[in-house]
């Protein structure tokens, strides 16, 4: 497999620097939504910044960010189970060995899993988040196979 690698010029880590970039932006959402909302943790804004008092955590009248919520983690784990099954070729797993497979398998059904119950324990902006670039990821994968046919 490595061999196939250098011959094409691919890196097989190049999908982990996109996380890795994504990691300090989910830490961050989840410090500002977890913990931001508390009107003492308001008082530790820059000087320049009057301090609200309050700020509401409802966004668009529907959806409080500082919570869970169970309708959003739906989406998301079915977002992220398509995503995960557009970028999994019949071709890709026809050449894998048995590793290779059952991590395709955790990560097609076991992961979605995991973002369903952390949807409901985190706050609905990292949910959120991830959902669009869930969505974003699905988009990318569509006009990837279209430019490629």
């Amino acid at each position: 497999m490595m061999e196939l690698y250098r011959e094409r010029g691919a890196s097989p880590f190049s999908g982990c620097f996109i996380m890795l970039v994504q990691f300090p932006v989910l830490i961050a959402l989840f410090q500002v939504f977890y913990r931001g909302f508390d009107p003492d943790g308001l008082s530790l804004l820059y000087t320049f910044i009057q301090n609200p008092g309050t700020i509401n955590p409802i966004s668009l009248g529907l959806l409080d960010l500082s919570k869970g919520n169970i309708f959003l983690g739906v989406v998301a784990a079915l977002a992220q189970f398509y995503q995960t099954k557009l970028s999994i070729s019949p071709d890709t797993q026809a050449g894998q060995n048995e590793f290779g497979r059952m991590m395709n398998w955790q990560m097609l059904y076991v992961f979605p899993l995991f973002i369903l119950i952390w949807s409901y324990t985190f706050p609905s902006a990292l949910v959120l988040y991830w959902t669009v670039l869930s969505i974003l990821g699905i988009l990318q994968e569509i006009i990837m196979k279209r430019i490629k046919k």
